[in-house]
């Protein structure tokens, strides 16, 4: 298992180990494995790889997306929880949050241009 370390500044911390969160390609998305995997990991970086510009138009994609969760899906996108969690704490079925995931793929050029 390859591990990195590494802090928001992209200094190495010796006394935690951080792993990235793992990336599987969703068959319900029009993109190829590289770019649903560039936009996964543009998600989990969501402070450090966009601009406040980005992250504005990243949120409001997350509500038009969304249909009322809208913290559910930013949560479920940004932060490396799992999918019980979400459905949990927003109480919105599984199915759901897929749908809304991958809407927000399938639209994420309104962000970048990929």
């Amino acid at each position: 298992m390859n591990e990195i370390l590494y802090t928001k500044n992209g200094n190495i911390r010796k006394n935690k180990v951080y792993t990235l969160p793992k990336f599987k390609k969703m068959a319900s998305v029009n993109y190829s494995e590289r770019k649903q995997g560039y936009i996964f990991y543009t998600c989990k970086n969501f402070v450090t790889v966009l601009s406040d510009d980005e992250q504005s138009r990243f949120i409001k994609l997350c509500e038009r997306c969304s249909c009322g969760h809208t913290d559910a899906l930013f949560e479920y996108l940004v932060c490396d929880v799992s999918v019980e969690y979400i459905v949990k704490k927003y109480n919105v079925s599984r199915t759901r949050l897929y749908v809304y995931v991958s809407d927000f793929y399938n639209n994420f050029e309104y962000i970048k241009n990929i």
